[in-house]
């Protein structure tokens, strides 16, 4: 049982623990997710995914606030289209290929995409919560905007492939961006400001 969800803006503070990085006030660090939802996510699923990657974020000292608006009010923007599945091949190094940032330009919007089917059979095969691993996988696939590369990290949430111990800590909400990877993000918002 499918349902679309109706058009909603999602803005998500979330508290986060003492030791975590904390939004400055003062300066803007948003990213405007505009949510394209082509596989009918039920609304409860996508409403917690999007409070997980928002929850990623604000532990990097980021806020990311979802919508279905089109005007992003030049703030950095990136459109999340979420596709029932992968459509094309799939090369033999990524069976279970969940998303995908194409090639980054230096401009201040961007398309990242999602593939519903294989984000859940990832989600079955892990015994997970399909929003878990739907808001884990958009905010890497954005991370990838905003750090203006494809490639991946050697742990953490840029990583890739994720491992069964990967998927462990983002259960335990410890799947996050390296120390190094917040910084690079606010330049890239910065410049877009």
């Amino acid at each position: 049982m499918r349902t679309t969800p109706a058009g909603f803006a999602l803005a998500v503070a979330m508290t986060a623990p003492l030791s975590a990085a904390r939004v400055d006030p003062s300066s803007d660090r948003s990213i405007v997710v505009r949510v394209d939802d082509r596989a009918q996510v039920p609304a409860s699923t996508l409403d917690r995914a999007g409070q997980e990657a928002a929850r990623i974020y604000r532990l990097a000292g980021l806020k990311l606030l979802w919508t279905h608006a089109s005007d992003a009010g030049g703030r950095f923007a990136v459109r999340l289209i979420i596709l029932p599945r992968f459509a094309g091949a799939v090369a033999a190094h990524a069976p279970t290929l969940m998303g995908a940032a194409p090639v980054f330009t230096q401009e201040c919007d961007a398309s990242v995409y999602l593939f519903f089917a294989q984000i859940v059979s990832s989600a079955i095969a892990e015994q997970l919560d399909p929003s878990l691993v739907l808001g884990t996988v958009a905010a890497h696939e954005i991370g990838h905007v905003l750090l203006r590369h494809s490639g991946h990290s050697r742990d953490g949430l840029m990583r890739s492939p994720w491992t069964a111990g990967d998927w462990r800590r983002a259960a335990s909400g410890l799947l996050l961006f390296s120390a190094s990877e917040p910084e690079t993000m606010r330049s890239t918002i910065a410049a877009c400001q």
